[in-house]
């Protein structure tokens, strides 16, 4: 027999070259796989890339037209207006019953773009006018076009901008739009784009811009220039980008529309549609048909490209018509106003405080308050009411399935949630944490799908200290209460289109001026009987959650009108209005 220390050095000999066998079985897989790792990176710099775009390209197409100053009472609420295409969306979508807007024009965009409510934004309380006056919505804000853009969306604005330009970083190229075409002011001339009336230049003005630039030349002549209507070039800007889009990318269209926004101006084939003895009836009337077309031609390029069965359209309006100049919000109650509507609730203050404050009041008007409300404030200031800030709003295309249909969503929702519900059909969060206050939009896509048995909004503010007042005027929303605090204009009704034929001048009355008041929307929308002296405890309650709403109220800021400067800049750059300071 061998050793018993031989027997021991044979086993261990054996193990020994058993590890050395199993060590480089190890290192042979260990090289194999740091070569599968290596040759994985070297694969994923075109193959992960290939995949990012075919996710992206699966990713819906969202279209987005906001019409201007079309209140309550048209499309599929108005039997008189001559609109198929929009008369047929909800019937091919989601109707949402209750929907909201701010009082007028920058606010409502502006909500929009930032996902804030408008009493959380800063520089646009005062509708950004006049356009001498250096300001914008702020910079910090992250647009619902740059959150699309970093998502791999080709983004493109078209028509109304009314978010500031004076410097170059605020206009809509530099705020996550690929491309832009339209007006960067409030309102213009449809056939000629003058845009002069809110300033104090010596001389006509355009706005025509494009991109980077204004698009000098290509502004019409006048009345009859249909050629150069911005209803017809608007459209068939959209319809071009439709029709040259790479599939391969997801469409993020922001249509902006002007009509139908003072000047009353429509082409004779539309205007010529109705017979009714006011004339301005039938222009207006004409400018919603117009509108109309527009939609057509819009989903109608959606379709013929193939895009419609992947894309969310929404269509819908920024406030309530502007009942003191043309158009019609019924049965709601107010509208939207002009600064002369304002005039009231000043002259109620004074003449709570005696004959001397009204006599010094009506000496102050004549002479000083009316020009500072029309040139420093703007023409507008808008009514609380329903009629000011409750709009017709439809969610179609492709991407809406056929269950829901012809279908109202129950509830109501606030035009700063599309900035959310974007953002998570983009597979995005919607956060924005750069801004001076958070994301105020919620995600209602489940809701409108209905996955969700109600809206997640369950309460919102309409304004808060409207052109910085000193007290605390607007109102607010607490699920179905509506709560006014202060003298709220416009508060009446006024028919199916005014002003009417009769020629009588409007009554602007005031309600809530020495105390809130208290509505029931959803049991009473048209605003006509104030609960709020039978409930004092619950006006109380309502007043505390009102009070609560200073803490994170963002006052706008007050920068001086610079009119010389701005006059100065346009009257060098041939008349045409762009960044100027």
């Amino acid at each position: 027999p061998q050793p018993q220390h031989n027997g021991r050095r044979s086993d261990e000999s054996g193990c020994m070259n058993s590890r050395y066998r199993s060590r480089i079985v190890t290192a042979t897989m260990a090289v194999a796989l740091l070569l599968l790792a290596a040759c994985g990176v070297l694969l994923c710099t075109t193959g992960c890339q290939a995949s990012h775009q075919a996710a992206s390209s699966t990713l819906p197409n969202i279209v987005i037209m906001l019409t201007d100053d079309l209140g309550f009472n048209s499309g599929w609420n108005n039997q008189e207006q001559l609109t198929p295409t929009i008369d047929a969306l909800p019937s091919q979508g989601v109707e949402i019953e209750q929907f909201y807007v701010f009082k007028y024009c920058a606010p409502t965009r502006g909500s929009f773009l930032s996902g804030r409510l408008p009493y959380h934004l800063r520089a646009v309380e005062k509708n950004l006018i006049p356009w001498s006056m250096p300001e914008g919505t702020d910079l910090k804000y992250t647009f619902i076009s740059q959150q699309l853009k970093n998502a791999g969306y080709r983004t493109h604005q078209i028509g109304k901008w009314h978010q500031g330009f004076y410097k170059p970083e605020y206009i809509p190229i530099h705020r996550g739009f690929d491309t832009s075409f339209g007006f960067l002011v409030g309102g213009e001339d449809h056939y000629t784009q003058d845009a002069s009336w809110s300033t104090k230049c010596s001389f006509r003005s355009r706005d025509l811009f494009e991109n980077d630039h204004p698009a000098f030349g290509r502004n019409g002549s006048g009345p009859g220039d249909d050629a150069h209507y911005n209803g017809y070039t608007f459209t068939q800007h959209a319809v071009d980008i439709i029709n040259t889009h790479d599939k391969s990318k997801p469409l993020f269209m922001y249509y902006a529309l002007h009509n139908t926004h003072a000047p009353f101006e429509a082409p004779a084939r539309f205007s010529s549609m109705y017979k009714f003895e006011e004339k301005l009836r039938n222009t207006f009337n004409g400018m919603v048909s117009v509108v109309d077309e527009s939609v057509k031609n819009v989903t109608d390029a959606l379709k013929a490209n193939g895009l419609w069965e992947n894309t969310v359209f929404i269509w819908t309006t920024d406030n309530g018509s502007p009942v003191t100049s043309g158009g019609t919000n019924a049965p709601l109650k107010g509208g939207k106003g002009r600064y002369n509507d304002v005039l009231p609730v000043w002259f109620l203050w004074s003449l709570d405080r005696g004959l001397a404050s009204t006599t010094l009041f009506v000496l102050f008007e004549s002479c000083c308050f009316r020009p500072f409300l029309s040139h420093r404030l703007g023409v507008h200031s808008g009514s609380n009411w329903e009629g000011g800030t409750r709009v017709p709003a439809v969610v179609a295309g492709g991407l809406v399935p056929a269950t829901r249909h012809g279908t109202v969503a129950k509830g109501f929702a606030h035009i700063c949630d599309f900035y959310r519900t974007f953002a998570k059909l983009a597979g995005l969060t919607g956060d924005d944490v750069s801004g001076p206050t958070p994301v105020d939009g919620l995600d209602l896509w489940p809701w409108l799908m209905g996955k969700e048995p109600s809206s997640p909004r369950t309460e919102f503010v309409h304004d808060f200290r409207v052109h910085n007042q000193p007290s605390p005027v607007g109102a607010a929303r607490f699920g179905h209460l509506k709560l006014l605090v202060g003298p709220q204009q416009q508060a009446s009704w006024y028919g199916q289109f005014t002003p009417n034929a009769t020629g009588k001048p409007l009554t602007n009355y005031t309600e809530c001026a020495k105390s809130p008041c208290v509505f029931n929307i959803s049991a009473d929308p048209t605003e006509h009987v104030d609960i709020a002296k039978q409930n004092p405890d619950l006006v109380a309650t309502l007043m505390q959650k009102w009070n609560a709403l200073s803490r994170t109220y963002l006052p706008p800021p007050n920068p001086p009108v610079e009119d010389e400067k701005y006059c100065k800049f346009v009257g060098n750059n041939k008349g045409f209005i762009a960044p100027w300071y």
